[in-house]
């Protein structure tokens, strides 16, 4: 279920879709979606946790800041029993589609 989305009409019969969830279950918001009827065009994460992506260019990478590794460190430490770090990191996808 998404913590929040948000929607602006970029287009005839096209929206781009903000889309904030917990836990980025396996294709949950392209499911999300198709459960509307509505056709994914282009899916686009641009945070993972504490971790914005801003301008940079696909295929790039770039070094954590202090900040953003602390963050990880604190959500990390202890680890969990399923082995699942990402609990409590929100993820952040901008999907355009139209009906």
């Amino acid at each position: 279920m998404p913590r929040d989305v948000s929607a602006r009409r970029v287009g005839r019969g096209i929206w781009e879709l903000d889309i904030t969830i917990a836990e980025g279950k396996t294709r949950e918001v392209r499911r999300l979606c198709e459960a509307l009827g509505l056709e994914v065009l282009r899916l686009v994460r641009t945070k993972f946790g504490p971790v914005k992506l801003g301008s940079l260019e696909s295929g790039k990478t770039r070094a954590l800041t202090t900040r953003e590794q602390d963050i990880i460190a604190a959500l990390t430490k202890g680890g969990s029993k399923n082995g699942n770090t990402t609990r409590g990191a929100s993820r952040e996808r901008t999907r355009r589609y139209s009906r």
